[in-house]
């Protein structure tokens, strides 16, 4: 009968649209990510460019995470430090535990990098592409274990005088848990 869609066909495509699904969102399908600026949301916007021109899914916005990437990034402006653990030895998975992202979970994973500038306005676009060029930074932007996302960006050095020019820091971290 015509119109009719015979039942092997409508078990299949369920199957065809998850495939399509977890296969990721190509680039050209995705809204233009807004120029300039170095919030959150375009932070994630550029990521998720870059992972679909790779072939990765998109990773999602966890506030739990966000919480931890900006508790980062103030910790390094305001006490004057660069890295990925505190002076104390706290490192990302130690943040993200405390911001709450963990709880629950069996298992997890997480991934962090960092970038600041001073000077010329930073934006996530010029951000995201430094760790592209960075082969340690961009196989965590663009690796497929990870689904879940926090950006943290501040305004602040974490070196150098706090007076002079303008400056962002940046921390983004990247999380994946399974119960």
């Amino acid at each position: 009968m015509p119109g009719r869609v015979p039942p092997s066909a409508r078990l299949a495509l369920p199957a065809v649209l998850a495939a399509l699904a977890a296969h990721g969102t190509a680039a050209a399908d995705l809204p233009p990510c807004p120029p300039g600026g170095t919030d959150r949301a375009a932070i994630l916007c550029e990521i998720n460019a870059a992972r679909a021109d790779a072939g990765a899914g998109p990773v999602r916005s966890r506030p739990s995470l966000g919480d931890a990437a900006v508790a980062h990034s103030r910790d390094m402006v305001e006490r004057r430090y660069f890295a990925h653990e505190s002076p104390e030895g706290e490192g990302p998975a130690d943040r993200a535990r405390r911001a709450g992202y963990m709880r629950r979970a069996d298992s997890w994973r997480i991934g962090e990098v960092l970038a600041w500038s001073r000077g010329e306005t930073l934006t996530a676009a010029a951000v995201v592409e430094l760790w592209l060029d960075s082969p340690p930074h961009r196989r965590i932007l663009l690796s497929r274990r990870y689904r879940d996302v926090g950006t943290g960006p501040v305004g602040g050095a974490p070196v150098g005088d706090p007076s002079v020019r303008p400056a962002t820091t940046v921390t983004v971290v990247f999380g994946r848990r399974s119960r």
